[in-house]
């Protein structure tokens, strides 16, 4: 595992891990397939679907200080404010898929973004302290997003 958060390259090729292992796991299930344009651009959207372009979120450990938001560790996740941003000038289209490990079983969310705008604008916001002089293109805040508010989809083995 990677031992430093703030390793954005580090953490951005195990996302590509991930990606590929939930693709094995659920693509066909989900009607999702890693999106070809992320050979030649790295910032592509990971996944296409038949409706168009998708992102997977994967929530690996539990965000332990949600209650200070009010949202329960197990219902809670992050969702960077600069993703936020970037979908809405680049991708209002794109459909956001929240893979929550943490939990056991897992679970898979859904929602897609213009549906999510809404409850972007009410939710809570946490800053990374340790990133405020982040020069590596981390997030340095996030949404803080109760999974009551997304569509559940399925647990997931």
């Amino acid at each position: 595992m990677i031992s430093d958060n703030q390793a954005k390259d580090e953490w951005c090729r195990h996302g590509e891990v991930l990606e590929n292992e939930f693709i094995a796991r659920y693509g066909e299930l989900l009607q999702l397939q890693i999106n070809p344009e992320k050979a030649t651009n790295k910032y592509a959207p990971d996944l296409t679907h038949p409706c168009g372009i998708a992102d997977l979120k994967t929530q690996a450990t539990p965000f332990r200080t949600a209650g200070r938001y009010g949202i329960p560790t197990e219902r809670a996740v992050t969702f960077n404010r600069k993703d936020a941003v970037r979908y809405y000038q680049n991708y209002p289209e794109i459909h956001l898929y929240f893979w929550v490990r943490f939990l056991n079983p897992s679970v898979i969310y859904t929602i897609g973004f213009d549906e999510l705008v809404p409850i972007l604008k009410d939710a809570p916001t946490h800053t990374y302290q340790q990133r405020k002089g982040d020069t590596s293109g981390n997030a340095r805040e996030s949404f803080v997003l109760d999974t009551n508010q997304l569509i559940f989809l399925m647990e997931a083995t």
